[in-house]
């Protein structure tokens, strides 16, 4: 039986979360704890860090398209051309 060991030349870090490696809030996790008091409703509870928020809302986007079933029509839009409708 064989396995693969990383070694230090190996030129990716081995990831540790979904966050981005080099983040200074989370160090790569995707989520950090908040430090709120412990009266506060969200002590303890990780969140999902600000380095993840262009692929979170990405991940939204792409729910809300698949959601709605627009397909073919999601290159439309309600943009009027109102100097061909004057002729």
């Amino acid at each position: 039986m064989t396995s693969k060991t990383s070694s230090s030349t190996d030129a990716e870090p081995e990831r540790i979360g979904i966050g981005k490696p080099d983040c200074p809030f989370c160090e790569g996790l995707g989520y950090v704890v908040p430090d709120v008091p412990p009266e506060h409703p969200g002590f303890g509870r990780a969140v999902p860090c600000s380095c993840r928020a262009a692929e979170q809302e990405q991940e939204r986007l792409n729910s809300v398209l698949r959601i709605s079933q627009i397909g073919a029509l999601a290159h439309c839009t309600f943009r009027v051309s109102f100097r061909k409708a004057m002729v």
